[in-house]
């Protein structure tokens, strides 16, 4: 993959989190509801993609790993691999 490209479809991510005051770790994770904005789905898709195993990757934190959040990078790097052409 091109790693400048998608360094630069994360900055533009990132830019938009901000934008929008959108929640933001320090590590720059976003939040599932964010990340399913960003992807123009539903929440509902992103956890039918975490529980088939394809979409972009995501952490699990809490007692049964009910928060999920994604790394802008890891979106970044989802967006750039499906690109068709």
């Amino acid at each position: 993959m091109d790693e400048e490209r998608i360094d630069a479809i994360a900055a533009l991510l990132r830019a938009q989190v901000v934008s929008n005051r959108w929640w933001l770790s320090g590590d720059d994770r976003i939040a599932a509801e964010s990340a399913a904005e960003i992807l123009g789905v539903a929440v509902a898709t992103l956890e039918k993609w975490r529980g088939a195993g394809n979409g972009p990757a995501f952490f699990r934190f809490g007692g049964g790993g009910h928060r999920v959040s994604y790394r802008l990078r890891d979106l970044a790097e989802y967006i750039q691999r499906s690109r068709v052409g």
